[in-house]
């Protein structure tokens, strides 16, 4: 597959962003600790960033639909940027807080309109393939980003620290303003006029794929939030090696599936994508050694590097080209509601039946969406009959 050179731009885009983003995520706790606040502190620093970032989705995609792609990354990366700056002034709760708040909606804003922009240069054939080798940019910054953001605290300060992120957000940005567009696609939006209700800003056709996505979200988020206090629980000192074995396993699938995701259709890529994350979370909780854990981690990736991209291509599918923003702002809204719905359900049955529930009803979340993966989609997205 002969990627152009404004895929790879924006494939560019996706990685400056996620590891700009990731930075904050990685370092955030030990940074509030640090200017004597409580750990739990971070948690609602987290619940913001990601009600912010579920409320803008919508009206990021309804606008880069409408208005272009290309303005409304510029404004999401230059938020994003501006409030990354602030970090190197304001020590104040809730001015950090707000800085949260404001990271958030410009993260979702930029990486709703970036991945129309990805599905507006793929041919629709070659979209779940192409989908696979956009997605290894934010791949390679999950892995990447969290090491190098713990040692830059650790070594230096966050006064450096905040100084890389607001200097890699301020290439996304550049790189944004660069951009090939796709106004074609914006000016068919404009002609067709405004629609009422809800479906002004959610893509009917992309609720399936959203909907398993949610589910599979809210099961990662055992692994993604409480992976390290489980472990620490448990004595194990591994986790930093769970996670980065975790993300190889999803680049390798990445880019070594996509050619049989193309073939296979959403039930031969996210059937067998669900089980293996269902045996991940079982193996996990269950594993006795670090054989096992790092089968498990492994497992996990595969999983997650299967099931992301053949939902994505999914929700992308059967919607026209002057849709995709809105398409893109649905699937991704679903993201960050299993993200934060998962945070908060895990944390509380964490507390009351303890870790091993959370990673077996992950695991039943997991058959669910490998349930609903079961039915035949019709063509506006729904179960077809």
């Amino acid at each position: 597959m002969r990627l152009r050179p404004a895929f790879i731009t924006i494939t560019s885009v996706s990685f400056l962003s996620g590891m700009a983003m990731q930075l904050i995520v990685s370092t955030l706790p030990l940074y509030i600790e640090a200017l004597g606040m409580q750990p739990s502190t971070a948690g609602y620093l987290m619940g913001g960033y990601v009600l912010a970032s579920l409320a803008a989705r919508p009206f990021g995609g309804r606008l880069c639909d409408r208005l272009g792609r290309r303005p409304v990354m510029i404004f999401g990366s230059a938020l994003y940027a501006l409030a990354s700056a602030g970090f190197l002034f304001f020590k104040s709760i809730w001015l950090i807080a707000l800085l949260r708040v404001l990271q958030g909606a410009g993260y979702s804003v930029l990486t709703t309109a970036a991945a129309a922009v990805a599905a507006d240069l793929l041919p629709k054939e070659r979209l779940s393939k192409g989908i696979g080798y956009y997605g290894v940019a934010k791949s390679v910054s999950l892995a990447v980003a969290p090491a190098l953001g713990l040692f830059l605290l650790e070594r230096y300060g966050g006064h450096l620290l905040f100084a890389a992120v607001l200097a890699i957000s301020a290439l996304s940005c550049a790189l944004t303003i660069f951009q090939k567009g796709t106004r074609e696609a914006c000016r068919k939006e404009k002609k067709m006029g405004s629609k009422k209700g809800i479906w002004d800003f959610l893509e009917r056709s992309s609720l399936k794929a959203a909907l398993m996505q949610a589910l599979l979200t809210f099961a990662s988020a055992s692994v993604s939030v409480f992976l390290p206090t489980f472990f620490s629980h448990r004595g194990i000192g591994y986790a930093g090696i769970y996670l980065a074995v975790s993300a190889g396993g999803m680049i390798a699938a990445r880019l070594l599936l996509g050619g049989l995701l193309e073939k296979g259709g959403v039930r031969m890529s996210v059937l067998p994508a669900c089980a293996l994350l269902a045996g991940a979370y079982l193996l996990t909780v269950f594993g006795a050694s670090f054989a096992a854990h790092c089968a498990g981690a492994a497992i996990f990736g595969a999983g997650q590097g299967m099931s992301m991209p053949a939902l994505n291509a999914l929700a992308l599918k059967n919607t026209p080209p002057e849709r995709h923003g809105k398409a893109s702002g649905t699937y991704y809204a679903s993201l960050d509601f299993g993200l934060g719905v998962g945070a908060v359900v895990w944390g509380a049955l964490s507390v009351s039946l303890g870790f091993e529930a959370v990673y077996i009803a992950s695991a039943a979340l997991c058959c669910a969406a490998g349930v609903t993966a079961a039915f035949p989609t019709s063509k506006n997205g729904h179960a077809a009959p």
